[in-house]
């Protein structure tokens, strides 16, 4: 699904779904990237129109699509398959190792170096994803999203709040005061705050100054579990499991509702 007006309407993609499945998404330039069998798709950046390439490895699930420039990277989980590509997706080079089969992984770079966040730890890659070594471990929790902000690297746990590295990764340490105890699942950064979702506990924010999670945008009428939060031009945006999407009107400090329960699964949302 897609719209063009900031999430009041909502249109049926002409994606191939009958025929291809989505294992992951990624925005790269004016492009929607999708991951799936053997293929990755690209939208069209002036129309509803889909092309693809082919991996060479056609039965491969690709999840976890990260691009940064011509440096891709896709994930098999199930296979324990990391696979790279330096020339933008055209050549792909295997990595099989048993920590690639991890329930819960996440990817990003913070300033020239790659990150993966795995069931049990947490690797560094500081060669564009050529290979990997482990990072200190003795403070992380299984993340269930992993972002960067400035020089930091910050991970939502599963019951464990916030955990942060100010060291690309040489150790982390939490950032949990007022958030303890929360599964964070999604995160996303406004400006000068970090905005994070804890089911069953609502909506928190970070401020800089003051170094305390509070419960800001907590004033929630709606279910209390969360399939996704993204910031655009400023506004915030959760998908609920219910599959409404929410907006937070800063003047009235209120979540508006923006769209009712037209998809037919909850999922993530892209700008």
């Amino acid at each position: 699904w897609y719209s063009t007006d900031l999430g009041n309407s909502w249109q049926l993609s002409s994606f191939p779904r009958n025929e291809s499945s989505v294992f992951s998404i990624c925005v790269f330039e004016d492009q929607v990237v999708v991951g799936s069998t053997g293929k990755i798709f690209f939208s069209s950046p002036t129309a509803d129109e889909w092309t693809y390439i082919s991996v060479n490895y056609p039965d491969a699930q690709l999840h976890n699509l990260f691009i940064s420039d011509s440096i891709w990277i896709a994930m098999d989980p199930y296979r324990s398959l990391l696979l790279r590509s330096d020339d933008g997706g055209q050549h792909w080079t295997p990595q099989t190792e048993p920590r690639w089969n991890s329930a819960y992984i996440q990817i990003c770079m913070l300033k020239n170096d790659y990150f993966i966040s795995l069931d049990s730890q947490i690797v560094k890659s500081t060669n564009k994803g050529i290979s990997w070594i482990d990072c200190e471990s003795s403070f992380y929790k299984t993340a269930i999203q992993m972002i960067t902000i400035d020089s930091s690297l910050l991970f939502g746990t599963f019951e464990n709040g916030v955990m942060r590295s100010d060291n690309f990764g040489t150790s982390c340490y939490p950032s949990t005061t007022g958030i303890h105890g929360s599964s964070v699942g999604h995160m996303a950064v406004r400006d000068q705050e970090i905005i994070a979702t804890s089911d069953d506990q609502g909506i928190f924010d970070f401020q800089y100054g003051n170094q305390l999670w509070n419960q800001q945008y907590n004033d929630i009428t709606f279910d209390r579990y969360f399939n996704d939060l993204i910031t655009i031009n400023e506004s915030i945006y959760t998908v609920t499991d219910s599959r409404f999407v929410y907006s937070y009107d800063d003047a009235s400090q209120l979540w508006v509702l923006i769209s009712d329960s037209t998809f037919s699964a909850a999922g993530k949302m892209y700008k």
